[in-house]
């Protein structure tokens, strides 16, 4: 049967809507933290230089250091690179997932990608040093589409081969935990194609000498040893049950609770999944539906209640309990309910390989926000793919669209409140450093703040005595760095 046009092309819509969406709030966004130093260090230096200087004093993520000292101080080029990262995201997902049910997959994965919690959109969505997440992520979305377009098709091009060496490469060594998830990806394509499709076997084992290549190289980096044994020792020197002992509370809060728009989706899509299934029994459907609308509930108990509940507490013995039972029962749906075959197999592929690029950072001194986007994103995908192969019918199918379609134009909105609030705040920041740029007879600085949970480390603390210098540095002020404070307005 032929796919009508307007099914086949629908992605370009959301597509072009996304890119321009993004453009708006990455143009809206200033630079940022981190992204001062990187910007003075990347004008004042050769950027490839300063990449193996900090790759052995600093930090094994050569190609995300080598990033920073190249884009930081170009502004203008990080607006149009950044909302074609999230093209080739978003197109990457919807090569992966989108078969049958295309317009439902598109508008699902445009609900996933506004629906991130605050800190994870500020820390990786505007910021430049936090797109040193998004393109790893980017490349592994399409090293993985590569593969699969091998799977699909009898014949295959070694030329795309060989480029998903270089996207696993330089995707390796740039973020420990999804090139941890791209080796345990690679093995796992090893095995697959060596019982599926033998021919490719050969190229799936060069991908993992490379990945485990990339991994070793920034992982056993001299900054890598050198940070952390100075910044972490306390922490190195402990057992390895006890790092993920104490690390856990906080994996389950950044990689399922603070992610309730992820949640939501998945467990709406196992539920329809698991409803529509004919061949599941009532007990097993009922057990599906109280599991999930357990974990919508826990995630968004804070609307209901307007204040953070202990469901959402990941020292909880509630959230110790059932996010693990939450997991395991997914992988349980997905392989009773989905039909039989590659999809099925694919989808339980991607789930693990988010949920490894996850429980690798129970061995990781720090799980920040951005640390999750990985899990998130591999769970949206999951979630397209599981709502690809239900059947629910037309009438069903129509009002999941029109709720998706909601849902899209309310976090859009969200997004360009928010965005135009910084634009303003724009205004008001660069009148105040540039009075201060002419002013350098005044002995303090005083800056209003940016709106709150709008833009990443724009505003400095006074014992953050780093950015400080590099915020007096990068605009050429000429008050100390102990001078520069910053306000709430009235």
């Amino acid at each position: 049967m032929k796919t009508s046009p307007i099914k086949k092309y629908f992605y370009i819509i959301p597509a072009l809507f996304l890119v321009a969406l993004f453009y708006y709030i990455v143009s809206s966004a200033p630079v940022s933290g981190d992204d001062w130093g990187y910007a003075l260090n990347g004008t004042n230096s050769n950027p490839i230089t300063m990449a193996v200087y900090f790759y052995n004093n600093w930090s094994g993520r050569f190609f995300s250091e080598l990033w920073g000292f190249l884009i930081a101080p170009r502004k203008w080029l990080f607006n149009i690179i950044n909302p074609i990262l999230f093209l080739g995201i978003f197109l990457c997902s919807y090569t992966l997932s989108a078969s049958k049910n295309v317009i439902t997959v598109c508008f699902l994965l445009l609900a996933c990608i506004l629906g991130v919690n605050d800190a994870l959109r500020m820390e990786t969505y505007t910021w430049i040093m936090g797109s040193t997440y998004v393109v790893p992520l980017c490349l592994s979305l399409m090293y993985l589409a590569i593969a699969d377009n091998m799977f699909k098709k009898d014949n295959y091009s070694r030329v795309l081969a060989l480029v998903n060496n270089i996207l696993i490469f330089i995707g390796g060594m740039m973020m420990e935990n999804i090139s941890a998830a791209m080796v345990f990806a690679c093995l796992v394509l090893c095995i697959y194609s060596f019982f599926t499709k033998r021919e490719l076997l050969k190229f799936f084992i060069i991908n993992l000498v490379v990945a485990i290549a990339a991994f070793a190289l920034m992982r056993l980096s001299p900054g890598s040893t050198y940070r952390l044994i100075r910044d972490s020792s306390e922490w190195n020197s402990l057992p390895f049950y006890i790092k993920m002992a104490n690390a856990y509370p906080g994996f389950l809060e950044k990689s399922f609770i603070e992610n309730n728009y992820m949640i939501f989706f998945f467990s709406f899509a196992l539920c329809t999944i698991g409803t529509f299934n004919k061949t599941n029994n009532l007990r097993f459907k009922l057990i599906n539906l109280a599991i999930n609308g357990v974990a919508v509930f826990a995630v968004f108990s804070h609307v209901l209640f307007h204040t953070k509940t202990i469901l959402e507490n990941g020292s909880s013995i509630f959230s110790m309990i059932f996010w693990p039972i939450y997991i395991l029962w997914a992988f349980m749906v997905i392989y009773v309910s989905m039909e039989p075959g590659y999809d099925k197999h694919k989808t339980v592929f991607l789930l693990m390989v988010g949920g490894v690029s996850a429980v690798v950072m129970l061995m990781s001194p720090i799980y920040g926000n951005r640390s999750a986007l990985y899990i998130v994103y591999f769970t949206m995908i999951c979630s397209a793919l599981i709502i690809d192969q239900s059947e629910e019918g037309k009438i069903l199918n129509v009002l999941m669209v029109l709720a998706l379609i909601l849902v899209v134009a309310y976090r859009s909105k969200i997004f360009y409140d928010k965005y135009t609030l910084v634009r303003q705040a724009n205004i008001v920041r660069e009148s105040e450093i540039a009075y201060y740029q002419d002013h350098p007879e005044e002995d303090e600085a005083w800056f209003v703040r940016y709106p709150i949970n709008t833009i990443h480390g724009i505003d400095i603390e006074p014992d953050d005595t780093y950015h400080m210098e590099t915020f007096v540095e990068y605009f050429g002020l000429s008050q100390s760095p102990d001078k520069i404070f910053f306000y709430f307005e009235d």
